[in-house]
């Protein structure tokens, strides 16, 4: 009898625990702005696009791989990513903020109308 008492108390603070974990809030997006500040040449003279990324949060939040979404259907997916995912990554703080620049698409390619998504 008391075994029983035993294992059915454990069975119920194992379930409680459960429980407790699956009632938690998730995990939030951040609160960032994304900006496009402008356009300019690099020294080796290619144009590239200079964002900027504001972290208007209380968390730490990390940014890498910027890159300039272009409709391409003849890519997989129909997009193409101008910019070198393997470049470089940055931590921001809460009120932090970092401007990074990535190489500007060939403008042949950019569909009249559509804007860029960062």
């Amino acid at each position: 009898m008391r075994k029983a008492k035993i294992a059915i108390l454990v069975t119920v603070i194992i379930v409680t625990c459960f429980a407790g974990f699956a009632l938690l809030p998730g995990p939030t997006r951040p609160n960032v702005s994304i900006k496009l500040v402008g356009s300019t040449n690099n020294l080796a003279g290619v144009q590239v696009e200079v964002i900027s990324v504001t972290n208007l949060g209380t968390a730490k939040i990390f940014t890498y791989a910027p890159c300039v979404e272009v409709r391409a259907p003849t890519e997989p997916g129909g997009i193409a990513c101008y910019g070198n995912p393997d470049r470089w990554g940055s931590i921001l703080g809460g009120g932090a903020s970092g401007s990074f620049a990535i190489p500007s698409p060939d403008q042949s390619r950019v569909v009249a109308g559509h804007a860029s998504r960062i």
